[in-house]
């Protein structure tokens, strides 16, 4: 039986002995997060994530399915690779990419909107200084 706290509601909760998210690693220790290995993921995919979270690039319709959260469409629109390490490419997703910029769809539009604000004061500002 595990051991319960108190919430600030006052409510008993069950104690966690890993973080939020734990059972996405497969009930794993937080310190073996880091050793994760995500080789069975097509590398064409884990470049559209990472493009996505670093420069906002507009992502194709498996990966914005999966980064939006939906199920359906991310089955629909995967690829049997893709389809195969589909709970892999969410657990890199929950590991790799911040929290802010994927989850559902608004979070990842205004993200894509968000980069290509950022993308466009840099040109502004380059001008400003002559570097164009």
């Amino acid at each position: 039986m595990k051991a319960h706290s108190q919430n600030n509601f006052g409510h008993r909760a069950p104690r966690m002995d890993n973080p939020p998210g734990c059972a996405l690693l497969g009930g794993l220790p937080f310190s073996e997060k880091l050793m994760l290995d995500f080789s069975d993921i097509p590398e064409r995919t884990l470049k559209a994530i990472d493009d996505f979270a670093h420069e906002g690039t507009e992502p194709g319709g498996f990966v914005r399915a999966v980064l939006s959260n939906n199920l359906r469409d991310s089955f629909a629109f995967a690829d049997p690779e893709n389809r195969a390490a589909l709970p892999r490419i969410v657990v890199y997703c929950f590991n790799e990419v911040p929290e802010i910029c994927w989850g559902n769809p608004e979070r990842v539009s205004a993200w894509i909107d968000f980069k290509r604000q950022q993308r466009d004061m840099e040109k502004v500002a380059n001008k400003i200084k002559g570097v164009a």
